[in-house]
């Protein structure tokens, strides 16, 4: 083969590389108003991305956040936005399916200064090496902890396993479960359900409990020989870090074997469909929801007037914790973008930087107070303890408008901490 080919070939194809790479985007600059500039932030408009799972096994959820990141950044644009600039999302769905999140990063990485959401624990931890190389801030809509490691990741409250160490903590607390019990744990694979059982794991050993595992795959829908099987264990209480459909299923199943055990699952698996159908009886009698952002239910003028402008906004959908999710995690992600506006520094490094300086950020209730200066840890512990009610919006209740942090969470140190 001709050498000067070969080159000239290899060139070529560096050029093209360099064309559909995530890098080859907007270099940085200097505004006329002296902010610095970088990908997707022009003299009018800030502009970021956002991987949802519009149509697969979260849809129900992530519609709702994806939904309520719009409205948010609609309204703060209608107050003047960001230094100056207006918001602009650019949404793509992905199914829940890591191989169309893959191409849809690469396509939206190009054009945004950030993503103000990339759904599911799966698709980051699959994306996480491109977030560094492309040194873009993420907002998972993921509270998996492995996650955290990475300076790319923004959380918005406590992890999965934090969550599970509340709710255990309350059980042990008022007799639900006590030493010598067995608690079984339903928990997805990959990293939602690897954070959550850590939580389990480290209360199991602290309190003498005895952890039955049982691990499921996304595609599990009916868990009846699960729950046969957890039933033998003679388990007192049933943990689930899993999907909406994977709860009812649990639901149903445990009422149908005279399992009427209790059951707590992390914020992710709840939803407000639940409440119909064969699910209702054992939802509304059993369950606890462990999650850390609040809920339309809850007293908060800030959820109160968001609630009703979504409402207004999508007529006829059903305003539940998901939009409060959504909520939350926007103000999270523009306390970030204002930041790094009065660092006068919107590109890719600058809001990197802005969220070390970050602590104790109030987000009016929506949120527990959060600290981003404790690099690799969960920037919240506390977690809302949370009843299905068919009579309040969202249909879940908070047991106490007071987070609930244990001893046992202020003392765990998560294997994924620096």
């Amino acid at each position: 083969m001709n050498s000067k080919r070969t080159i000239a070939g290899l060139a070529a194809l560096a050029l093209l590389a360099a064309g559909c790479s995530s890098k080859a985007v907007k270099k940085d600059g200097v505004g006329a108003d002296g902010v610095r500039t970088g990908p997707g932030v022009s003299a009018g408009t800030i502009t970021l991305g956002e991987l949802a799972d519009l149509t697969g096994p979260f849809a129900a959820n992530d519609t709702k956040i994806t939904n309520a990141h719009r409205l948010y950044f609609d309204r703060l644009n209608e107050q003047g936005g960001i230094c100056g600039r207006k918001v602009a999302l650019e949404v793509a769905d992905h199914g829940y399916d890591v191989q169309k999140a893959t191409t849809a990063y690469s396509d939206l990485a190009r054009k945004v200064l950030g993503f103000s959401q990339v759904f599911g624990s799966g698709v980051n931890a699959a994306l996480v090496g491109r977030y560094a190389a492309d040194d873009v801030l993420v907002y998972p809509a993921s509270g998996a902890g492995p996650l955290l490691k990475s300076r790319n990741i923004l959380g918005a409250g406590s992890t999965y396993d934090y969550e599970i160490i509340n709710v255990l903590d309350a059980w042990l607390g008022d007799g639900t479960v006590t030493r010598g019990d067995t608690v079984a744990h339903v928990y997805l694979e990959g990293d939602y359900g690897g954070t959550a059982i850590s939580g389990s794991h480290y209360m199991a050993g602290r309190h003498g409990l005895t952890l039955k595992e049982v691990k499921i795959k996304p595609t599990d829908t009916d868990l009846t020989s699960q729950i046969a099987g957890i039933k033998n264990t003679g388990a007192k209480a049933i943990l689930v870090s899993a999907t909406p459909k994977q709860l009812g299923s649990v639901a149903v199943a445990s009422q149908s074997a005279g399992l009427t055990v209790p059951i707590a699952v992390n914020g992710p698996g709840w939803s407000a469909d639940l409440l119909a159908g064969a699910s209702r009886k054992p939802v509304l009698d059993r369950l606890t929801v462990t999650q850390s952002w609040a809920v339309p239910s809850m007293d908060l003028p800030i959820v109160r007037g968001f609630t009703a402008a979504y409402a207004k906004k999508y007529p006829g959908a059903k305003v539940d914790g998901h939009v409060t999710l959504g909520q939350s995690s926007a103000v999270v992600y523009t306390k970030v973008l204002q930041q790094a506006c009065a660092d006068k520094d919107l590109t890719r490094q600058g809001l990197l930087d802005a969220v070390g300086k970050l602590k104790n950020v109030d987000t009016g209730g929506l949120l527990p107070p959060l600290d981003y200066t404790r690099k690799g840890r969960s920037p919240s512990t506390q977690s809302l303890l949370l009843r299905p009610d068919a009579s309040v919006p969202g249909g879940v209740k908070a047991i106490s408008e007071k987070r609930h942090e244990s001893a046992d969470a202020a003392a765990y140190t998560p294997e994924y901490a620096e």
